[in-house]
């Protein structure tokens, strides 16, 4: 309930919604934000972790009523949990805020042209100037999800520019993303309890922690020539030396970016109709085999593990 009889009034409706009985999770805050966002846009998100409840405010109130009178109306669960929601006061947006909102801030940050970079380093990057909801990789360019629109704002001002991997990296906000639903219903997935979020729900590749400046390359077409190789892959970064074995070959470079690069445009694509495979390989190939490898294949083992694609939808 709201208020009790003859107590204090009921919390007047507003752009701000409490959230209660959440269980704790490591991303209850990106799950809760996928929900929130499928009726519109946050400014911001708090949440309680000693007492397992969150504070929802949207930028458009009519939304947020929206939000609440759904979720009254319909169970909806965060994982496993069935929560609660109720109205809540709202934090003023100052003038400063409002004057970034309407020129396109969001709570979401779309980060570009940066080299090879491990996830953790972008994590305590942007974590000092911001709290992290989501970090979200695709494919050259990763969206850092903050838990406000004021946290995105200075995260941007900050570190513009900055090299990353040895490249300045390029900031703009990004959309919010919603589960999609029907008019008045809460969307499928959080109708009924579910397992908690433990990996996005969106595909990720994860920054390649193992870039190096040399490519291991297989699944070429039979017959293909140290030439043919050299020649796809100088396209995108200065080859140094071509290095053919049974069925696969080593591409060293110049650069660690350089090989990136090379990968990102590469990897999966068709030369003469055939898809290769191009992944991270050591720094130093042996030309010989070494003792118990026959064919020297040991360098596979740094190919970068990121390349499955995480489960669900999004």
């Amino acid at each position: 309930g709201i208020g009790m009889a003859g107590g204090t009034p009921p919390m007047p409706l507003s752009r701000s919604v409490f959230v209660g009985s959440l269980k704790p999770g490591p991303r209850v805050a990106a799950e809760l934000c996928f929900l929130a966002n499928s009726f519109g846009m946050l400014e911001s998100l708090k949440i309680n972790v000693v007492h397992n409840t969150a504070f929802l405010n949207f930028l458009d109130r009519q939304n947020a009523i929206e939000f609440y009178q759904t979720c009254n109306t319909h169970k909806t669960f965060i994982g496993p949990a069935e929560i609660f929601v109720n109205p809540a006061k709202p934090p003023i947006i100052e003038a400063w805020l409002q004057a970034h909102i309407d020129n396109g801030a969001t709570r979401n940050l779309y980060m570009a042209n940066y080299g090879p970079a491990r996830l953790d380093e972008v994590r305590l990057m942007f974590s000092q100037f911001c709290e992290i909801v989501d970090i979200i990789v695709k494919g050259s360019y990763t969206f850092i999800h903050t838990s406000s629109i004021a946290g995105a704002i200075t995260a941007k001002q900050r570190l513009e520019g900055m090299l990353v991997g040895g490249k300045p990296i390029v900031l703009n906000y990004a959309k919010e993303k919603g589960a999609s639903r029907e008019p008045g219903a809460i969307p499928a997935m959080f109708d009924k309890p579910h397992a908690p979020w433990y990996v996005a729900t969106i595909p990720q590749r994860p920054l390649p922690s193992t870039a190096t400046r040399n490519l291991h390359v297989c699944n070429y077409p039979r017959g293909s020539t140290e030439d043919e190789i050299k020649s796809i892959f100088s396209a995108h970064c200065e080859v140094i030396d071509v290095i053919m074995k049974d069925g696969y070959c080593f591409v060293n470079t110049s650069s660690v970016e350089g090989a990136l690069a090379a990968k990102t445009k590469l990897n999966n694509s068709k030369v003469k109709g055939v898809e290769i495979k191009v992944n991270f390989a050591k720094d130093k190939q042996p030309r010989a085999p070494r003792p118990g490898q026959p064919n020297g294949r040991e360098e596979d083992e740094d190919a970068d593990e990121g390349e499955g694609e995480g489960e669900g939808g999004g």
